[in-house]
């Protein structure tokens, strides 16, 4: 991935030239048929350092992997695993399996950082050992998913993580301030810490889009910044007005389109932005958006629709 976060290591792309080994001896040929007859949407290669070191797959709803000797114990397979995750719940399926073989330790310990539970065991046939195996059987859910793998996303300055309950106050005091309220949205100035409770709630990190995270500085929240859902994929933000001018917009999102697109697989990202709000047109047009019309906006921070501008941002690799 491209985003700011540990899976920068692990450079995950569709897979096109190589396939997981599936038995014993595994020759050219069959990884030329598996390409040309079975790979699919589903199925990428590993790249570190330019070099394809693995394969990741959750075809037919269960993940599969495998990383050369010699890059193992890096953190690879974890996070190119962990991306595949987030895309394939991003697509909207609801559960995940996978089964690793009794006794390997390091499966076990990478499936259950991904928050995979127990699901039982099975024999089953290994073409590669030529007999039967024990093997246990793993299931995933967006919930556990997330619940083990919050979405973080660190800048220069800031760091993006989910919203918790504790925010509210924090939300509630930037949203409901006029200034603020009426260039967003969902907010007023009525807008308390109880209505706020029940965004966080509603907006949490569930493992895949639509949800809403904290924007922080020095322990502080300064901020929210977040995505809709598919498939239009608007993005929404907003900074307490004392940390205007410095730049941070223009610092935070770039870096949580770049993350988005990249964990989730996004062909486009969408925005709206009120006329009179010059400074989050700039920064959107910075980070890459195009504006494609005008549109009357409403916002529960003004009397009347207003006037305002549609943007969306292209992924590069579509």
């Amino acid at each position: 991935g491209r985003s700011q976060s540990p899976l920068q290591a692990a450079d995950l792309v569709r897979s096109e030239e190589f396939s997981e080994k599936s038995r014993c001896p595994y020759d050219e040929a069959d990884a030329r048929h598996w390409i040309s007859q079975q790979a699919g949407r589903w199925d990428y290669v590993i790249r570190a350092g330019g070099r394809l070191v693995g394969s990741v797959s959750t075809t037919g709803a269960e993940l599969g992997y495998w990383l050369a000797a010699p890059e193992r114990g890096r953190g690879l397979a974890t996070g190119a695993a962990r991306l595949a995750v987030m895309r394939w719940f991003a697509a909207g399926y609801s559960t995940l399996t996978a089964r690793y073989e009794i006794g390997n330790d390091g499966s076990a310990a990478l499936l259950h950082r991904l928050g995979f539970r127990d699901a039982g065991s099975e024999q089953r046939p290994s073409a590669a050992r030529g007999k039967l195996v024990a093997r246990a059987i793993q299931t995933l859910t967006p919930r556990d998913f997330a619940a083990a793998n919050p979405f973080r996303i660190a800048t220069a300055r800031t760091i993006m993580d989910p919203l918790l309950p504790g925010d509210a106050e924090a939300l509630a005091a930037i949203v409901s301030l006029p200034e603020v309220a009426r260039m967003l949205f969902l907010f007023d100035s009525g807008f308390g810490p109880d209505r706020a409770r029940d965004f966080i709630r509603d907006w949490s990190w569930q493992g895949a889009p639509p949800f809403r995270l904290a924007i922080r500085t020095g322990g502080r929240m300064i901020g929210s910044i977040g995505i809709g859902a598919p498939p239009e994929n608007e993005i929404y933000y907003f900074l307490a007005p004392e940390v205007g001018g410095r730049g941070l917009a223009s610092e935070i999102v770039p870096a949580f389109c770049e993350a988005v697109t990249a964990r989730f697989d996004l062909r486009h990202l969408t925005a709206e932005v009120f006329d009179d709000n010059p400074a989050s047109i700039r920064v959107l047009e910075r980070a890459g958006f195009r504006r494609t019309g005008p549109e009357m906006l409403h916002s529960r921070g003004r009397a009347e629709p207003a006037p305002g501008w549609a943007y969306r941002r292209d992924s590069e690799f579509f």
